[in-house]
């Protein structure tokens, strides 16, 4: 009886902890463009978009070419994993590539819109081309695309005339002291739980 309100316990933590996990990507979150990199190709800002993520700035890749969005505007955006689309996951290579060799920023953009965009000057590059090559050679390489996510804007939640694009940015984890405070919560009801079912070892001497 004692292992079972354990276990019931430690299965109960395991579950919470997977929950909250989830909960974190479960609802829109508030995404606010707060500046830009600086670099331009073609009379358009490049990665990195400086965007506000539920109050925490993120560099953002944007994907949306025909779109604009003003400095200063805000929207809500639904969470998606682009594992399985093989458009999302060479944006990601792109993004990682803009990350890891700062200098191919502006044609790693150029090529990510290009890919959800007609005649985008530029997009007809070597790093496309790549990006092309990596996920054709890598279909299922979820540990790479597990590490990226969409930011898909609910239509008629902007705060201005902009119309806001798609972003692509790095995977966000879970504030590890809310986890933290619940896995120390819960492992402490256990060890009670454990210990007040143990029999008591005092005897009395006759």
């Amino acid at each position: 009886m004692k292992k079972l309100g354990f276990f019931t316990i430690l299965s109960l933590f395991c579950l919470l902890t997977i929950a909250a996990t989830g909960r974190a990507y479960a609802d829109p979150v508030t995404l606010q463009l707060v500046g830009t990199g600086g670099q331009s190709a073609n009379g358009y800002y490049v990665y990195p978009y400086d965007v506000s993520v539920n109050g925490t700035v993120n560099p953002l890749m944007c994907l949306s070419y025909n779109n604009e969005i003003t400095n200063g505007e805000s929207w809500q955006a639904n969470i998606q994993s682009i594992v399985g689309n093989t458009l999302d996951e060479e944006a990601a290579w792109l993004l990682n590539d803009a990350n890891v060799n700062p200098g191919n920023a502006i044609n790693d953009q150029l090529a990510a819109w290009g890919l959800f965009a007609s005649g985008v000057t530029g997009s007809n590059n070597a790093q496309l081309l790549a990006a092309q090559n990596f996920v054709t050679n890598n279909p299922n390489d979820n540990s790479f695309y597990n590490q990226f996510q969409l930011y898909i804007p609910e239509a008629g939640t902007q705060s201005s005339g902009g119309t806001p694009q798609d972003f692509l940015g790095e995977t966000a984890t879970p504030e590890p002291s809310s986890l933290l405070l619940l896995g120390t919560g819960l492992l402490g009801l256990a060890l009670v739980v454990f210990r007040k079912s143990k029999p008591s070892r005092l005897t009395l001497n006759m």
